[in-house]
Parts: structure tokens; C-alpha cells; sequence
């Protein structure tokens, strides 16, 4: 960063003396149990460990050209002499650039390929060694890193959440039978389960803090999960919905979620699943209803396993015209019995 002191020590140190070999393994020791923890890494720890390595004030200035984070001690009239500067490495015209401020001096350098560009300033009273500002370059480079990964994540984590939203507004559209609506929400990307004809729910009380999990177990790259579809309810917090598909012979087609989601009410004792019978798509709101059924049977069962199995109303399954003829035969003898009133109404 900053022009050269002198030669070069035969011994590459840092600001402060101290070989750059040890400075390094240092600062793997500082970021060592933060990756293995999967722990927030922090550029303002970096930012602090670098000015305190070598006695240095440090700035990052963001793309807006304002102070993102400083070391503590940062004099702000070092920042104030430097606004043409900052702009030249923040638009890609130079790369680094070395500067007097008062009796400061100023080493900047961009970080990363993207325009406009964050800068990394640093400050000191002496010129900084050759081998110090190789320090400072390469501890900027992480932080830049640092940078990238949080603005991946951040964007992950709105991918995931539009895909939840997503999902659920197809439930929703489900459940109140129409299913070209849920295709038409989904246009570009539409899921297996729409292109079923009928479909079976399963529905899994769990814990809720296991919902998420469950869900990104099982959640394929386009946000679905095989030809199925998990949604956390909207009502009950323990309840995970899940949607299968179903073939012309009443089988499961979902890609195998069926069998995991018995494996999982086996392994856990917390768990209990309720299956709906197949239904039409239309009639999805029926469906989870029989789930919900299923689910408080299951509760009091040793498999915590129960699959829907009402009997329909005898009058549903018979031809209304011939039951009807047959009605009024098997039940005629009635009308001649003593008793029976002869200005009954007559039957329907």
C-alpha cells in the first residue's frame, strides 16, 4: 500500500515488527473457529485486528462513499482530503493509490471487480514496510470476500423466502378449488403436483422449530419438493402440510416423500402423520380435512399412523331412482298395516 520504508528485512515483518508468517497463521486463528462454527463473520473484527497488527487506523468506505466501518481512533479530517481520490478507486480508474494527509500517511485500495467499489483506506504516521501493506492488501481481499458471501446469502435467503410465499399462495389457491388459478401463479415454473389429477395429503404434527428443516430437506432447486409440496399451516404451528400427488391406481407418485414421512413419525415420538384419501385437485380443501381427521385418530394409535377411511353415506353410493322404486316396495305392506294412517302424504 503505502511507498516503501527502505530495503526489505531480511525477516518479512509487519507494522509492528512482528514476522508476517506468525501475523498470518494468526488471523487463521481468529477466523478458524468462527468457519467451523458456521458463525457470522464479522469485517469489522478483521478491520480491528488489522489496525491493531499494525498500529494502524483503518477505514472501509462503501460504494456511497461513506464510512461503512472504522477502527476507533480513525482522525476524520484523513477521510475529508481524500473525496477526489475515493471517487477515481470507487469508478474503476486506478486500482491504489498513496497519499499525504497532514502528517498522515494514506494508502487506499479498491476492493473487488464490481463498479462503484468499496475502498480500504489506511493511516499512520510512518510509511507502512512492503511487507505490512502486503498484509493490509490481503486482509482487504478477505473482507471483500466477507462482503460477497453476505450479499450471497442475503439473496439466498430471499430466494427461500419468496419460494415459501410461493408454495403457500398455491396451497391457498388449492384449497379453494381452483387449481388454474395455482398454474397461473406458478407460470414458468409450474410444479409436478399441478399436473396431477388428483392428489393425497399427508399431514405431520411435529415440533414447529422442525417445519423449516423439514422443508429444506426436501425442497429440489426450484423451490418444490420432487413432484410434492411441503407447506408449513398457516394456522396450526406444529401441523406440516404436505401434498402428494397421486396415479390413475390410487399410488403415490410425489418422488418418495410418502415413505421418508412414515419413516420420520417411526423415528420420532413426537410425531404423528394423517393421510387423506385421494381426491380430485379441485377438492383439496376436502382432502386436508380428512388429513386432519386421520391426524387425531393417529395420535391414539401405537404407529401414530392413521389413514383416512369414512364410509360414505349409503344414500351417496345407491342410483337415486332405483333405490327410490325399491323404497317404495320393500316398505309398501306398511301402509295396509292397522294403524297406519290412511291420509299419510304419500312418499317422495
Amino acid at each position: 500500500m503505502l511507498a516503501d520504508s527502505g530495503k526489505a528485512a531480511d525477516k518479512v515483518t509487519g507494522g509492528r515488527g512482528v514476522p508476517t508468517s506468525q501475523v498470518l497463521d494468526e488471523l487463521l486463528r481468529q477466523l478458524r473457529p468462527r468457519v467451523c462454527q458456521d458463525a457470522d463473520l464479522d469485517p469489522q473484527t478483521l478491520i480491528d485486528w488489522l489496525g491493531r497488527q499494525l498500529g494502524v487506523e483503518i477505514a472501509l468506505v462503501d460504494r456511497a462513499g461513506k464510512v461503512e466501518m472504522s477502527t476507533a481512533r480513525l482522525a476524520p479530517n484523513i477521510l475529508s482530503g481524500l473525496q477526489l481520490v475515493l471517487t477515481q478507486l470507487s469508478s474503476g480508474q486506478m486500482a491504489a493509490a498513496a497519499s499525504q494527509v497532514g502528517g498522515f500517511h494514506v494508502r487506499c485500495e479498491a476492493l473487488g471487480r464490481q463498479v462503484p467499489r468499496p475502498v480500504l483506506v489506511g493511516g499512520s504516521p510512518l510509511p507502512l514496510t512492503r511487507e505490512a501493506l502486503a498484509l493490509a492488501s490481503h486482509v482487504g481481499a478477505m473482507i471483500e470476500v466477507l462482503r460477497r458471501v453476505r450479499q450471497a446469502d442475503d439473496l439466498a435467503l430471499r430466494c427461500q423466502q419468496a419460494a415459501t410465499r410461493l408454495r403457500l399462495a398455491v396451497f391457498t389457491a388449492l384449497m379453494a378449488g381452483e387449481p388454474t388459478l395455482a398454474r397461473r401463479m406458478t407460470a414458468g415454473a409450474v410444479p409436478p403436483l399441478l399436473d396431477a389429477e388428483r392428489l393425497r395429503i399427508h399431514l405431520l404434527r411435529c415440533p414447529p422449530s422442525d417445519r423449516g428443516r423439514l422443508i429444506d430437506a426436501y425442497q429440489d432447486a426450484s423451490g418444490y419438493h420432487g413432484r410434492g409440496l411441503m407447506v408449513r399451516c398457516p394456522v396450526y404451528d406444529h401441523h406440516l402440510i404436505c401434498l402428494l400427488p397421486m396415479d390413475h391406481d390410487g399410488d403415490s407418485v410425489d418422488g418418495g416423500l410418502a415413505a421418508p414421512l412414515r419413516a420420520l413419525v417411526r423415528d420420532n415420538p413426537h410425531y404423528a402423520l394423517g393421510i387423506s384419501a385421494p381426491v380430485p385437485l379441485p377438492a383439496t380443501a376436502q382432502a386436508y380435512d380428512q388429513a386432519r381427521h386421520a391426524l387425531a385418530v393417529a395420535g391414539h394409535t401405537p404407529e401414530r399412523v392413521a389413514d383416512y377411511h369414512a364410509r360414505p353415506p349409503l344414500a351417496g353410493l345407491l342410483p337415486r331412482r332405483q333405490a327410490l322404486a325399491w323404497a317404495h316396495a320393500f316398505l309398501e305392506p306398511i301402509r295396509e298395516a292397522p294403524g297406519s294412517p290412511s291420509t299419510s302424504p304419500a312418499w317422495p
